[in-house]
């Protein structure tokens, strides 16, 4: 059975401050990711939360980091060989068909597109797209000498239903409405390479685009 997360709905405003701790994610359930990929000795606690409201999915990271970098500074640059987190999904039920991945650095550098398949018929979200996605990351940026003490940061963002709607069809959440999706942490150039997910990818080799293990995405 594939996994799943349960996403409640927010009331009231919301502010994106990339705050774990505010009130409005009290009520959220805490993922993790303890799923490894790879092989390494450094495998960074990485926590987050969802909820949504009638325009827009907020997600947040919560990072128990080491070695940290980020040398991306442009949108839709190599945030990936960063200190990253991510959050691929379909915005309905069937995992098999086209998705989105949206990648950011510890510094909210991001990197976002849509896809048909695996890495096929890639489009990227355009600049003036791409900037209506509301995200703060904590760590100022860029960090080009890696920090090698531990450094717990987070990453907190909102994307507009809107939005996605020019890219794909979405299925807006309400109670009862599935998406599928996955969370994962990466650092591919850091000093310690790590790859870690939510729902399990049986590969030998890290590969996070494999819609076929997403998990569910449950609206309440």
């Amino acid at each position: 059975m594939p996994k799943t997360y349960n996403i409640v709905r927010h009331s009231g405003r919301f502010t994106v401050d990339g705050s774990w701790d505010k009130a409005d994610w009290q009520m959220a359930q805490v993922g993790e990711l303890p799923c490894v990929q790879g092989t390494g000795t450094h495998h960074p606690k990485t926590q987050f939360r969802v909820m949504y409201d009638e325009q827009c999915i907020y997600v947040i990271f919560r990072v128990f980091d080491q070695y940290v970098r980020a040398v991306a500074t442009t949108l839709h640059g190599e945030v990936w060989k960063d200190s990253c987190v991510e959050f691929f999904f379909t915005p309905y039920p069937q995992p098999d068909t086209a998705y989105f991945n949206l990648e950011t650095n510890c510094c909210g550098v991001m990197l976002f597109r849509v896809q048909s398949a695996p890495k096929e018929n890639q489009v990227y979200l355009s600049e003036q797209d791409s900037r209506r996605i509301q995200i703060v990351g904590s760590v100022p940026g860029p960090v080009l000498q890696e920090m090698t003490q531990p450094l717990t940061w987070t990453l907190e963002y909102a994307i507009p239903y809107s939005v996605l709607e020019r890219y794909s069809r979405v299925e807006r959440p309400a109670p009862g409405v599935l998406w599928r999706g996955n969370f994962y942490k990466c650092a591919d150039a850091c000093s310690h390479p790590h790859w870690l997910t939510w729902s399990p990818i049986m590969t030998e080799a890290p590969n996070f685009h494999r819609p076929d293990a997403f998990g569910v995405l449950q609206f309440c």
